[in-house]
């Protein structure tokens, strides 16, 4: 059996978009305060907590893919291994790698965003986020080796 790959990549690129967007809030905010604009953008807390929380959602629902699928053949939901491409229809690999490796680039250029917030900001997107940790990833070199991109990129 293989792994649903449609529904996979579906749930990749929503993914992709959701952390896009969280990207995008956080570099306007960023472009507020190098304008000496003071002011953060009005309701800008609660866009940022709604697009955590939609990162999270499309987060969980890719994740739940590969909860039904992978612990029936010894991988995690939140790895992206050569182990896992295997089980993904040849035609369908460059597809579902090259949109891994990208959810992974997006997280580690958000996760530098976030370091740069005051602590109290990244302690409630932390909050909003934490039940899915970091969306896997799948790196060119250790495809080579076999090994997997955990998900917090270790």
């Amino acid at each position: 059996m293989k792994l649903p790959w449609e529904r996979l990549a579906e749930h990749l690129r929503a993914e992709l978009g959701e952390l896009g967007g969280l990207i995008r809030l956080l570099e306007l905010q960023r472009e507020s305060k190098l304008s000496r604009d003071a002011v953060a953008p009005r309701g800008f807390e609660t866009d940022l907590s709604m697009q955590a929380a939609a990162v999270r959602r499309s987060r969980t629902k890719r994740e739940k893919i590969l909860l039904d699928f992978l612990p029936a053949h010894g991988a995690s939901h939140r790895m992206i291994s050569s182990r896992v491409l295997e089980e993904v229809a040849p035609e369908a690999r460059p597809l579902i790698q090259a949109l891994s490796e990208e959810v992974e680039r997006l997280n580690e250029h958000l996760h530098r965003l976030v370091r740069r917030l005051p602590a109290a900001t990244q302690r409630k997107l932390h909050h909003i986020m934490k039940s899915s940790r970091q969306a896997p990833g799948f790196s060119a070199a250790k495809q080579r080796t076999g090994q997997a991109v955990s998900a917090n990129g270790s």
